[in-house]
């Protein structure tokens, strides 16, 4: 519900949108005015299965436009570089970075979409583990910056920002200028450059600290307190938004430079989120996901060749 002369003040509803409109609005308009939120069911619409509403990859891609389109009228510069932390055989036997996942490395999904993002300017590995390395610079060449990290410091329950600390004490004096990092985890491989590019877009627009990956959920949870379960949602059986819970997935985190999160205050910290795919949430911490991987990178790669053949026919 706006005021029709807030509403022409910031230019009316963006026509190039087929959906997701009133989110580009909102987000153009909590720039200039008060937000409030009435917490009530206002008004019921009809989902069926053509609905918008239920394709969540358009939605999904369309609120990536939104983020890109808005963070570019900001003059405020965010040059980003990403480090993708891989501990390897050394100090994990289970590793699978250099396991094959639809016809490629596990490790080459999530460096592929690292190049691929238009906000970084640097893509670092690091790992301890030579094969690994080995591998990276005969596939990515100079394109992707090579740290051979002490396996010390690749230790379960060793502190990622102690590896950062160590690697951006090492850069190149020309790859030292950036203001945030995003870590990227090899397990999650299907976790694409849009995503990357609309927490860095995210980050701009709202200014915020941290920007992590979720999804919502409206599940009813329940907290064990000795005496029994309590439900952690207020309402009960009823689905509400101020109910959702967010669930962090996508193995990344984009951190503001001087905010790595054992150093600030989470009461103070500012954290910024984006909304991921099933697909881009998955993680590969089990064996039953990885079956699940194996057969959406298939469909992926099933994909591509149609893709491939259909635009040989049209040339």
């Amino acid at each position: 519900m706006i005021r029709r002369e807030c509403l022409e003040e910031i230019g009316g509803y963006d026509e190039a949108f087929r959906c997701q409109d009133g989110w580009d609005l909102w987000v153009r308009f909590i720039e200039h005015y008060e937000v409030q939120n009435v917490n009530l069911p206002l008004f019921y619409y009809r989902r069926h299965e053509a609905s918008l509403t239920r394709d969540e990859e358009h939605i999904l891609a369309t609120r990536a436009e939104i983020l890109r389109k808005n963070a570019a009228r900001l003059e405020r510069p965010l040059n980003c570089v990403a480090v993708i932390p891989v501990r390897g055989k050394p100090t994990d036997p289970h590793s699978r970075a250099l396991h094959r996942l639809g016809g490629k490395a596990l490790i080459d999904w999530t460096v592929e979409a690292a190049l691929e993002s238009r906000n970084l300017s640097q893509v670092i590995v690091t790992s301890p583990d030579e094969d690994i390395l080995g591998h990276v610079e005969r596939t990515f060449g100079d394109a992707a910056y090579i740290d051979h990290r002490d396996w010390k410091l690749a230790l379960p329950n060793t502190l990622l920002d102690d590896t950062l600390d160590h690697i951006f004490g090492r850069l190149p004096e020309s790859l030292r200028d950036f203001h945030a990092v995003i870590t990227l985890f090899v397990e999650s491989p299907f976790r694409s450059a849009r995503y990357i590019d609309m927490a860095a877009d995210a980050m701009k627009l709202f200014e915020t600290d941290r920007v992590i990956g979720v999804r919502v959920d409206t599940e009813t949870y329940y907290r064990h307190t000795g005496d029994g379960l309590v439900p952690l949602n207020q309402s009960g059986m009823l689905r509400l938004e101020s109910d959702e819970l967010f669930r962090q997935v996508g193995g990344f985190n984009l951190i503001r430079r001087g905010h790595f999160p054992s150093r600030v205050d989470p009461k103070t910290e500012r954290i910024g989120h984006v909304v991921l795919d099933r697909p881009a949430a998955l993680h590969l911490d089990s064996d039953w996901n990885w079956e699940i991987a194996e057969a959406h990178a298939a469909k992926l790669v099933d994909q591509s060749v149609k893709r491939t053949v259909s635009q040989g026919r049209g040339a």
